[in-house]
């Protein structure tokens, strides 16, 4: 997903956020959203996508065209979304969320990709899901556009959600919710709170060179 959305799309986004959830802080919860899911979005494609070539070797039996791995970055944000809607429903961020949210958002994250009415009914189909089978049927979506993800470390698809709702909890100032759920990545995986850079902390932008820290790298997940 890109962040480079134009400012005055940004805005109409805010204002339709705050007339919609009766809020003031649009713009702010937007930008947060937008430009933590586009980081998370590249991240999570790299780690299926290039760490598994540089790491294991390309297979020879499949290589992937542009159309291909424009799909996958799409089934991630689809992924990013539908987490989210479930995040904010969960926490009871907004006094209404109706089915105005997870559609206001597709519209902010999934407008360069096209076809809404594909991404609409497969956002559908994860509103129906509990989270556990929400997060299994995009791992089996995810493999069937990038076969390498398959062979990505298991790990890395238990670490993404969390990574996904620390972004929502961030975006609306649950601070508390958002440590406890990195605390709960650390309890997966316990080497990435011993990064010496970032010490495994949640950074409130960008990403660690070292460890990759809010989406850990080959090396990393694959540590003991």
């Amino acid at each position: 997903m890109s962040a480079d959305l134009s400012t005055q799309q940004r805005l109409e986004a805010a204002d339709a956020f705050n007339a919609l959830g009766r809020r003031s802080d649009g713009q702010r919860v937007a930008a947060a959203l937008l430009d933590g899911f586009a980081v998370l979005g590249r991240l999570c494609f790299d780690r299926v996508r290039w760490d598994v070539d540089l790491n294991l070797g390309a297979d020879s039996f499949y290589i992937a065209d542009r159309q291909a791995e424009l799909a996958a970055r799409r089934e991630i944000v689809e992924f990013e979304v539908a987490e989210t809607a479930a995040c904010v429903r969960q926490q009871k961020y907004l006094a209404t969320p109706g089915e105005w949210f997870i559609d206001w958002l597709a519209r902010l994250c999934l407008t360069e990709y096209g076809h809404r009415e594909e991404s609409d009914r497969r956002l559908a189909e994860y509103a129906r899901m509990d989270e556990r089978n929400r997060q299994r049927h995009f791992v089996l979506a995810l493999e069937r556009r990038l076969p390498s993800a398959r062979r990505s470390p298991l790990v890395l698809f238990r670490l993404f959600p969390l990574s996904v709702r620390i972004v929502a909890a961030t975006a609306f100032a649950d601070e508390a919710w958002a440590r406890q759920l990195r605390d709960e990545q650390v309890t997966i995986l316990p080497r990435i709170g011993q990064c010496a850079d970032c010490h495994g902390t949640l950074l409130s932008q960008g990403l660690c060179n070292q460890c990759g820290n809010p989406l850990w790298n080959y090396a990393w997940l694959t540590s003991d």
